[in-house]
């Protein structure tokens, strides 16, 4: 009896051992893909789907490119891992009065931290979930002149694409003002990373 539980467990094990070389490390973004018509988010006259270029006019936001995501191991079968993502952001204020969008700090822009969570199932399957009740937008704030930070009040996960072989690829919810159009415009956006290293903090 003893002998069989030994095995059980070495089995359980070896297989969280796998997914977890499978998924752990540091992951950078390589490619912010928008799912809708090509928008221009830094003014210069040029649209774009290719937002991780259209983001590196902003001096924050571009910087914000390069922070990597962390992925941990699983430590056991149906707990939550979660791991985090910082989303680039334009900052943007909407005038009521005017009824005119602008940029809060032109072309600085900042942040959102998104949040996923995958989960190992007994079967040695990965299951995974958005996890937005952790977003905080609260630099959102509304008033009876303007809405500040309008884009941090619409952008949110959608779902895990996939996570193996070295490659993270997630979609967002993204919210944008588009020079080009002098819209607002909210849609799908497709972020792919790739592993850079095993280790981690």
């Amino acid at each position: 009896m003893l002998l069989l539980l030994i095995c059980s467990c070495t089995k359980e094990d070896d297989t969280l051992e796998r997914i977890g070389d499978m998924v752990r490390g540091k992951y950078v973004l390589t490619t912010m893909t928008w799912g809708g018509s090509p928008i221009d988010l830094d003014g210069d006259g040029t649209c774009s789907k290719d937002l991780k270029e259209e983001f590196s006019a902003f001096s924050f936001a571009g910087s914000v490119i390069s922070t990597p995501v962390s992925v941990h191991p699983p430590q056991l079968y149906d707990k939550e891992e979660i791991f985090q993502l910082v989303a680039p952001m334009q900052d943007i204020k909407y005038d009521k009065l005017s009824e005119e969008y602008s940029l809060r700090n032109d072309l600085s822009g900042g942040c959102l931290y998104i949040y996923y969570s995958y989960t190992v199932q007994e079967d040695g399957s990965l299951s995974y979930q958005t996890v937005n009740d952790r977003i905080d937008d609260s630099r959102y704030w509304e008033n009876d002149w303007d809405i500040e930070y309008l884009d941090y009040h619409y952008t949110y996960g959608d779902r895990v694409l996939s996570l193996q072989d070295g490659t993270l690829s997630v979609r967002i919810k993204g919210c944008y003002y588009d020079f080009h159009s002098g819209q607002l415009v909210t849609g799908p956006v497709d972020l792919k990373y790739e592993r850079v290293s095993f280790a981690l903090p």
